[in-house]
């Protein structure tokens, strides 16, 4: 016991993480309100990029409308995007 209390601690290396478990890269989603005779679009989400580790916590935080359902409906692949890429696990 006496010599465990008296060693310096050590670092312990990490595990191999795969550092972009989930990567979104200019995600964006329009959706057309309108066709005819006028074309009326809505850009629901525009343009988003982020990365998360695997076992990283997230919270996505926003006002009403501002995209955040759609957002993670692109990222689970409920509804598809109109631009851009996510790639999970690699």
């Amino acid at each position: 016991m006496k010599d465990v209390l008296h060693d310096s601690p050590r670092a312990v290396p990490p595990k191999s993480v795969n550092a972009n478990y989930l990567q979104v890269k200019n995600l964006s989603k329009t959706y057309v309100l309108q066709s005819f005779p006028k074309r009326k679009e809505l850009r629901a989400v525009d343009n988003a990029s982020f990365s998360v580790a695997k076992g990283e916590i997230v919270g996505l935080v926003g006002g009403s409308g501002s995209g955040k359902s759609t957002l993670a409906k692109m990222i689970t692949r409920q509804v598809q995007h109109s631009a851009g890429e996510v790639s999970i696990a690699g």
